[in-house]
């Protein structure tokens, strides 16, 4: 009785490979990167998860020839140059060489590889003794393969769909994106979108999935891809003032939706030390010296940061701007205050941004201490902004001995992203509230069109 059901459910979470058509060309076919660069496997071990053999062969570009059958359940693969072998794992009897992309096809509906079940066909080439593995799936089941690792999948099932045509338009939005230097479309991580097979996937995610099959995002015509992130934690952002590039889609819009309190990240602090941000900044190919201020000198209308300048203790300047005031610093979003300041001359929204951006930037503080001579004991409190040429006058008569602590700078903020397209907690918010995932999708995204 358990086998029955168990094929019963590969067979409701399995798709099969058919081609698709549509308003904007769509490929039916995804090639997901598992294994691949550092991450490449010295050999593999494939089984075929419903118990039956395999058809062997090789895919030009996506479409699947098949030059062999085995019964075998469980096949072994290895590499040798430009070359894949197949042998059975129990036996180690051939099944098939080749070069090129090497495909393993199960007879049935999902294999098995590095402990992860997957719909579709295992493929593999070969590089020396390193094999890239690759997972070529349909379409829909590939976004079955996301929906539940991206979005918690006991959600409001119209948040679900509202992530599931996201999902599907992100990938097909990023078709090619690893082609030349790995020979697959999207990789199953978080620089794509993170996909890992069939493992968590629920009834309710999958019906999310089949409720929206076939739905992408346009925008005048032309596909949309559709980004998403955690939470914006008061307002999404325009492309232009993250990436850099005018989308007429993506554009910032208020986000009242999202329970902040609940979220993940949704709202959170982070301490750096004036030595953290030197060497945060020196990494990024930014040149600095001492630090003794950080301030946000720039928002965004919808009140984002989009710059922030560093000074150093010769007053030499550094200034970062869009995304880089995200991934420079390493916090959670482009949301936040530096130590209790706003600043900024973008407009306010009113959410969760600190004080007004009329507020000078904030002078941190820190203690001075010889350190060389207990019987005088620790100087007084200084400003490090205000009084960086006392502690350098003081190193200088005094050497080694006179050390200044280093001044630290707190970065308090709300969401977790990068602000650009669909808040996942915007979207349970509003599913919560009663909205469908179209009224989701069009609040988020700016003029588009949900196209099947």
């Amino acid at each position: 009785m358990k086998r029955i059901f168990a094929g019963l459910l590969s067979a409701a979470l399995c798709i099969g490979l058919a081609p698709r058509a549509g308003a904007v060309e769509v490929v039916s076919t995804i090639r997901v990167g598992l294994h691949y660069g550092s991450g490449a496997l010295g050999e593999a071990v494939v089984e075929n998860v419903d118990g039956a053999g395999f058809s062997v062969g090789t895919y030009n570009g996506r479409s699947f020839s098949a030059t062999a059958t085995t019964a075998s359940t469980k096949l072994r693969v290895t590499a040798s140059g430009e070359s894949v072998t197949v042998t059975d794992a129990n036996t180690g009897a051939a099944v098939y060489t080749g070069g090129g992309n090497v495909a393993l096809s199960p007879n049935g509906v999902q294999f098995s590889l590095k402990s992860a079940n997957y719909c579709g066909d295992a493929v593999f080439s070969a590089s020396g003794s390193q094999l890239t593995a690759m997972n070529y799936v349909s379409l829909e089941d590939y976004v079955k393969g996301v929906l539940p690792y991206e979005m918690t999948p006991s959600w409001h099932s119209e948040a679900l769909k509202a992530q599931a045509v996201c999902a599907r338009s992100y990938a097909l939005g990023s078709i090619n994106k690893h082609q030349s230097r790995y020979g697959f479309d999207v990789c199953d991580g978080t620089d794509c979108q993170v996909y890992q097979g069939t493992g968590r996937a629920t009834s309710n995610s999958n019906s999310a999935v089949d409720a929206t099959r076939g739905e992408y995002l346009t925008h005048k015509g032309e596909l949309a891809t559709g980004f998403f992130f955690s939470s914006d934690g008061g307002a999404t952002e325009d492309a232009v003032n993250v990436w850099g590039n005018e989308v007429g889609y993506l554009k910032g819009v208020p986000d009242p939706y999202e329970d902040l309190d609940n979220a993940t990240n949704g709202r959170w602090t982070k301490t750096l030390t004036g030595t953290e941000i030197a060497n945060k900044l020196r990494a990024a190919g930014y040149s600095i010296g001492t630090v003794s201020n950080v301030a946000i000198t720039k928002r965004t209308p919808m009140d984002n940061v989009n710059e922030v300048t560093v000074t150093d203790t010769a007053g030499k300047k550094v200034t970062i701007r869009r995304q880089a005031c995200r991934t420079v610093f390493s916090v959670n979003s482009i949301r936040y205050s530096i130590n209790g300041q706003s600043g900024g001359s973008g407009a306010s929204s009113g959410t969760s941004s600190g004080t007004s951006q009329t507020q000078q930037p904030a002078q941190p503080q820190t203690d001075v201490y010889i350190t060389g001579n207990s019987a005088l004991g620790p100087m007084p409190r200084f400003q490090v902004g205000a009084m960086a040429a006392v502690g350098e006058a003081l190193q200088t008569i005094l050497g080694a001995s006179c050390v200044a602590a280093t001044p630290s700078f707190t970065f308090a903020g709300t969401g977790w992203g990068h602000n650009v397209g669909m808040s996942q907690y915007g979207a349970k918010g509003m599913a919560e509230q009663g909205f469908d995932y179209r009224s989701i999708l069009n609040y988020y995204f700016t003029d588009i069109q949900i196209t099947k």
